[in-house]
């Protein structure tokens, strides 16, 4: 492992290794979304309306039916049906029961991730 600056991801199981911006340009990700000279990072703006929600980052939303739910002690796992597809997600059980949410319920999802391969 270089000696680049990295943090954990606090919100992953897995901790998964990100690059802090600002480091040297010798981790990957960074030179991939950054070019060679540092950038500062800006403060967070306060979101004025809670009503329309603005895509921020590389993230994609989506609306779709919930049609499995496989719940354990710990975590869920919702399927969703969106479009002619499915996608699934985690999350943990207290979470979902709090969210009211049941079989056939409408749900939007967003997805937010550093690395998406196009199957060729």
């Amino acid at each position: 492992m270089s000696t680049e600056s990295v943090a954990f991801c606090n919100s992953c199981v897995n901790q998964v290794m990100l690059c802090i911006p600002g480091s040297k340009p010798d981790c990957g990700v960074f030179r991939e979304f950054q070019s060679e000279t540092e950038m500062p990072l800006e403060k967070a703006k306060p979101i004025e309306t809670a009503a329309v929600v603005t895509n921020t980052g590389i993230m994609n939303r989506l609306h779709g039916q919930i049609i499995d739910i496989d719940r354990g002690q710990i975590m869920t796992r919702i399927t969703f049906k969106v479009g002619d597809n499915f996608i699934s997600s985690i999350m943990p059980t207290e979470d979902f029961l709090q969210s009211g949410k049941k079989l056939g319920d409408a749900a939007n999802i967003a997805i937010k991730s550093f690395n998406v391969k196009l199957m060729v």
